[in-house]
């Protein structure tokens, strides 16, 4: 994962007594995992654990992110920031990174749209570099992501 400064986000006061000591951590919502490590250190157990720990002493608020930051901590393998392109973080104006290395084409591996304004949903196509999504995708209407949504939960 890409390394971030700082705290798990999302703990409340008493899920940050669980993460003491953990001073680097990564967003969630980008991240490369060896499944057979994976297994082999039962990751998926023990984030289930800490969800039933969390629903009885609510440790945390928000999603995934600080389960898997609790189990993991520290222990990961640190990729380049070009694998995990906040494009919410980047000033919308311009192209042109040259303290990240040039335009943003030349050296990005993957675009992670954080927030409600994602370039596929109609509305927000003409936020941040919609250019770079609508090469390989196009805007999505709100009724069909909903029926999408339903499909992919409908069980069989």
């Amino acid at each position: 994962a890409v390394p971030r400064d700082g705290f798990p986000v999302g703990l409340t006061r008493r899920g940050r007594k669980y993460a003491e000591g953990i001073n680097t951590t990564f967003n969630a919502g980008m991240y490369i995992v060896d499944l057979n490590r994976w297994r082999e250190q039962h990751i998926s157990e023990m984030i289930k654990r800490i969800a039933d720990v969390n629903r009885k002493y609510g440790l945390y608020l928000k999603g995934s992110q600080p389960p898997l930051a609790l189990i993991v901590g520290e222990k990961f393998e640190h990729l380049p920031r070009s694998w995990n392109v906040k494009m919410a973080d980047l000033d919308t104006s311009t192209d042109e990174r040259p303290s990240l290395g040039g335009k943003l084409s030349d050296w990005m591996c993957l675009m992670h749209w954080s927030g409600p304004n994602k370039p596929w949903n109609r509305g927000h196509e003409d936020r941040i570099h919609p250019e770079y999504w609508l090469t390989w995708g196009s805007p999505v209407e709100p009724d069909d992501l909903n029926q999408r949504k339903k499909r992919k939960n409908k069980v069989l």
